[in-house]
């Protein structure tokens, strides 16, 4: 999805206008959408995307057997994705590996 803002030039002085366009200035938006599914025994983060139309999706094992514990890591999954820290759509994107990342810094910084 695109957003498309007009407006008139800014010039100062006795410009008038000259050259009667006026700027556009277009925003692009992706919009991530990220939910909990369960394979078997196992749940997995399942990732839609559109940019610009174009639709993708991409899932990755969370490796526990328990609804809680994936809703929890999903929570934190989405918390670095909205600070810009991951990405999940990126090549050899790893959902465990970012988590125990994580948590091992939380332990460094309660030891001190």
């Amino acid at each position: 999805m695109s957003h498309l803002l007009t407006f008139p030039p800014i010039c100062g002085g006795h410009c008038g206008g000259h050259f009667g366009g006026h700027f556009i200035l277009e925003f692009r938006t992706q919009k991530t959408m990220a939910y909990l599914k369960k394979r078997g025994k196992y749940y997995y983060a399942k990732w839609h995307t559109s940019i610009d139309g174009k639709k993708s999706s991409i899932r990755k094992a969370l490796g526990t057997r328990h609804k809680d514990v994936a809703q929890k890591m999903l929570k934190e999954i989405q918390e670095l994705e909205l600070l810009g820290k991951i990405d999940p759509f990126a090549p050899g994107f790893d959902p465990k590996e970012v988590l125990k990342e994580i948590s091992q810094k939380t332990r460094i910084t309660v030891q001190l």
